[in-house]
């Protein structure tokens, strides 16, 4: 798989930080199915912390939040959506589930469910 548009852009700088692939398949999904989403609510880049998570933040409403995250105490990776006071989470990959767990649905597939149930809570939230 080719990297996303960001790890591209960031591997042009002096020291990049590393996307977790997690938040790598968050990133690509909504380049690549919403771009215009991305273009409309959160034009700037994100912010990426030290352990490859991203945050997005709206220029034109502050409060609302698009982030990627773990929750050690749980083992859990997030994509998480703050709007106002509403926080809405989406588990994305349980880290307490063996892999060989009975669920047919890929982590691909998880994330990209997720991602597109955010951009349409948000398209009706904010448009």
């Amino acid at each position: 798989m080719l990297p996303s548009l960001l790890t591209r852009r960031l591997l042009t700088t002096s020291a990049p930080p590393t996307l977790h692939p997690l938040t790598d398949f968050v990133w690509v999904r909504l380049n690549s199915a919403h771009s215009t989403f991305l273009q409309t609510h959160f034009p700037t880049p994100p912010s990426i912390t030290s352990i490859g998570t991203i945050s997005l933040t709206s220029p034109s409403t502050p409060d609302l939040v698009i982030a990627t995250g773990y929750k050690s105490d749980l083992k859990h990776h997030v994509l998480t959506l703050r709007s106002g006071d509403d926080v809405g989470e989406y588990v994305i990959q349980d880290n307490t589930i063996p892999p060989w767990h009975t669920s047919k649905v890929s982590v691909e597939e998880r994330v990209h469910n997720a991602v597109d149930e955010l951009v349409k809570i948000v398209e009706k939230q904010h448009n």
